[in-house]
C-alpha cells in the first residue's frame, strides 16, 4: 500500500477484497493465479471521508481487472462494502451518493 500511514480501515478494505479474490479466484479470473502477482494499491480520496472504509468490492474488481489486464469502464462508480463470506453489504441510504458532488457527472443511462 502507497499510502503512509496506512489508515486502518482502508488496510481491512484491502484485505478483504484480497481475501475475496483467492477464495473466488475460479470464478472471477479462470486458470490464473492470483497469488503469483503483486499488487500495489493506492487510496485517493475524492471527498472528505479519508478513511477507506467499505472498499472491500472496488478492491476486488481492480485486482480483477489487473489481472484479467482490462480496465474498468470509464465513470464507473463502485460502491459497496463487502464482507469476507463475498457478499455484497446493502447501503442503508443512497441520498448521500445521489447528493455527492461526482454523482452529477456520471453519464445517464
Amino acid at each position: 500500500m502507497l499510502n503512509h500511514p496506512v489508515p486502518p480501515a482502508f488496510r481491512e478494505s484491502v484485505k478483504v477484497g484480497e481475501q475475496n479474490l483467492y477464495a473466488r479466484a475460479k470464478e472471477l479470473i479462470g486458470d490464473r493465479d492470483p497469488r503469483a502477482h503483486e499488487y500495489t494499491v493506492q487510496l485517493r480520496p475524492f471527498d472528505a471521508d479519508t478513511s477507506g472504509a467499505g472498499l472491500g468490492l472496488p478492491v476486488l474488481i481492480a485486482c480483477v481487472g489487473g489481472l484479467l489486464e482490462r480496465s474498468t469502464r470509464g465513470g464507473a462508480i463502485v460502491v459497496g462494502p463487502l464482507n469476507l463470506g463475498g457478499s455484497i453489504e446493502m447501503i442503508p441510504t443512497r441520498l448521500p451518493l445521489r447528493n455527492s458532488p461526482w454523482a452529477s457527472r456520471r453519464p445517464r443511462c
